[in-house]
């Protein structure tokens, strides 16, 4: 309970702090790695990498606690999209932020982004292939 309150705690300071200076909105182009998808952009591992480069982006690790302590993106903030308070905790983040968000292979954190959609946050983008395929590219 300790962890996660000051996972929501980092995240929400992190949040607050940063400030969206280029906001995608569906009518922008996308390159071949981006794929515009509802309210969240799918991005290959190479893009995603050049996105947390530029900085003032939240990176969100939405696996279990065991996964996310076996290995995880450099700066990552860990928050369980399984966890009931999830998405009880995710209309405490600021939308203006640019959240990148990444599982072990995809489909959790594809949820995850549709779930913060839906409590209106804007910037989300979502890293195929996950954890796995960043992995791979090191």
């Amino acid at each position: 309970m300790k962890n996660i309150l000051i996972t929501i705690l980092l995240i929400s300071t992190v949040a607050f702090s940063c400030k969206n200076e280029n906001p995608r909105t569906a009518s922008s182009e996308s390159s071949p790695s981006e794929a515009s998808v509802s309210s969240y952009t799918n991005m290959d591992v190479a893009a995603f990498q050049e996105k947390i480069k530029k900085g003032k982006v939240v990176i969100m690790d939405v696996r279990t606690v065991e996964e996310y302590d076996a290995g995880h993106i450099e700066g990552a903030i860990n928050f369980d999209v399984k966890l009931p308070s999830f998405a009880s905790n995710i209309t405490k983040m600021n939308e203006e932020t640019e959240y990148m968000v990444y599982c072990k292979a995809g489909g959790r954190s594809v949820t995850a982004c549709k779930i913060m959609a839906k409590a209106g946050l804007k910037n989300l983008y979502n890293l195929e292939g996950g954890y796995d395929a960043w992995s791979a590219k090191k």
